[in-house]
C-alpha cells in the first residue's frame, strides 16, 4: 500500500490592506479527477467571508503535451451550494497553462473546453470568467522538484 501526498496549493490573498498566506489542500478521492479542497485553519477574515467549508474540485478537461510530459493546460471547476441548498454559494474556475503567458489561442481553447463541458451557465453568470492580472505580483522561488505544492503568490 502506497500513500500519496495530498496536493497543496500555497497562495496569498490581500484583504483590507493585509496579506494572508494560506495552504489550500486537496484530498484525493476514489473518483479520478475529483478532489476535495479545504484550508487548514483559515484566517478569521476568510471564515467571515466564506465560512469554514470544503471546496469540491473537478478536473474538467486537459490537453496532453506533445512531448509526453506535463499537460499543456488543465481546467478546474469548483462549486459549493448555499446553506439553503437551492442556490450556489461559490463557483471558481482555474485555467492552468504550461505557458507562463499563454497565447490567446491557448486561452480560447481552455475556455471552449469548459463551455463544451456544459459550464457556460456558471461562466456567464456575474461576475463571469475573467483574467486576473498578474501585473505587480511577486512570486517566490519555485518548489523543489517532487514537491507537492506550487510557488507562493504575493499580490
Amino acid at each position: 500500500l502506497r500513500t500519496l501526498p495530498t496536493p497543496l496549493d500555497t497562495f496569498s490573498i490581500e484583504c483590507f490592506g493585509k496579506t494572508y498566506t494560506n495552504e489550500y489542500y486537496f484530498n484525493t478521492t476514489d473518483d479520478n479527477g475529483f478532489l476535495v479542497g479545504f484550508l487548514d485553519d483559515p484566517p478569521a477574515i476568510w471564515k467571515i467571508l466564506f465560512g469554514d467549508q470544503i471546496y469540491p474540485d473537478t478536473i474538467v478537461e486537459f490537453k496532453e503535451s506533445a512531448d509526453g510530459g506535463q499537460y499543456e493546460w488543465v481546467v478546474e471547476f469548483q462549486c459549493t451550494d448555499a446553506d439553503d441548498g437551492d442556490s450556489v454559494r461559490f463557483t471558481g474556475f482555474n485555467f492552468y497553462s504550461r505557458e507562463q503567458n499563454p497565447s490567446d489561442e491557448t486561452v480560447s481553447e481552455m475556455i471552449q473546453a469548459a463551455r463544451d463541458a456544459g459550464l457556460s451557465i456558471y461562466m456567464d453568470a456575474w461576475p463571469g470568467v475573467y483574467n486576473v492580472t498578474q501585473t505587480g505580483c511577486a512570486y517566490d522561488e519555485v518548489a523543489e522538484p517532487g514537491a507537492s505544492r506550487q510557488g507562493h503568490l504575493r499580490g
